[in-house]
């Protein structure tokens, strides 16, 4: 499965190329996709994160994940192992303050750039168990039902980080 997935960048670039296109296909470095194949941009999503953000009064936003890419055709070979999850979590959680919305696939998606899929149950637990969270199911529906990414509809999640 992830050898595959690998390999589907060069494939279809490959192909498109001896097709006679010419394309920019991939990440740019500053972070933005140069094709429109693979990404789309999901208007309703964003207005509601946007609506989110301002009703919880959220002042600064990071987005962790972005940029190249190129850590993605590694990652989904090798995948992240269970000791650097365990890092990158932590770092999710060291950045924020109020809370995170993340997307997570599921197991057997096959949706390229995906690593270390969990099931809802693997998701909850670790962000209710192991770390300072409640999940805000409420807002996740909304999202997910609202949403035009189909792979979303599936996986995005909100947490939001109980006060201490």
């Amino acid at each position: 499965m992830y050898y595959v997935k690998k390999y589907e960048h060069k494939l279809l670039s490959d192909t498109l190329r001896f097709l006679g296109f010419t394309i920019k296909w991939g990440i740019h470095e500053n972070g933005y996709w140069l094709t429109n194949i693979n990404y789309t941009f999901d208007y309703i999503l964003s207005n509601l994160i946007i609506k989110y953000f301002k009703e919880k009064k959220v002042k600064s936003v990071v987005d962790v994940g972005c940029g190249y890419g190129h850590y993605v055709n590694e990652l989904n070979f090798h995948k992240i192992k269970s000791k650097k999850e365990e890092i990158f979590l932590k770092n999710l959680d060291r950045l924020n303050d109020k809370g995170i919305i993340i997307s997570w696939d599921k197991p057997n998606s096959f949706n390229i750039g995906t690593i270390n899929e969990k099931t809802e149950t693997e998701i909850l637990d670790v962000f209710l168990n192991n770390y300072n969270y409640t999940y805000d199911e409420k807002n996740s529906k909304i999202f997910r039902d609202s949403c035009n990414n189909d792979v979303l509809k599936k996986c995005i999640y909100i947490f939001e980080k109980k006060k201490r």
